[in-house]
């Protein structure tokens, strides 16, 4: 062969995987109902969901600290694995928080901001885990 065919294709190097960032945000957050019952209350900075809202973002910059967080590369894809005491909430309520968390990956540096730009997908899945409840989130990276 000539022309720079004499290559086989299968020779060429695999495409780098996509990056990812797995956190682990330990605890229970609150759900919609919670959320609903706190954003009634009061005015400011001193209502029920601000400081809800103010508590649950150091929670997830705490985990984003801990877990080796960093600027990570738009658009992502962001999975959360919500581990549950019980199937007493319905999905819905419990997944409400992802707020919490999206705000808190903003806070923490890794995300710009929680716009579509930013974030290409959102998808959940729930286990009954009463010993261990928290939220397992994952960014991937879209390539």
């Amino acid at each position: 062969m000539s022309g720079g065919m004499d290559r086989d294709p299968m020779d060429r190097p695999s495409p780098t995987p996509p990056e990812r960032l797995r956190l682990w945000v330990s605890g229970v957050f609150p759900g919609m109902n919670e959320i609903t019952k706190a954003a009634k209350s009061g005015r400011g900075k001193s209502n029920g969901y601000s400081r809800m809202k103010a508590s649950n973002d150091a929670r997830v910059v705490f985990a984003v600290k801990v877990g080796g967080g960093r600027v990570f590369p738009v658009p992502a894809r962001v999975s959360f694995v919500w581990h549950v005491a019980n199937r007493r909430h319905d999905p819905d309520n419990v997944s409400a928080a992802q707020k919490f968390i999206l705000d808190g990956l903003v806070k923490a540096g890794v995300l710009k901001n929680d716009s579509m730009n930013e974030i290409a997908s959102l998808s959940h899945e729930f286990r009954v885990t009463p010993d261990r409840p928290g939220v397992e989130v994952t960014l991937t990276e879209v390539v």
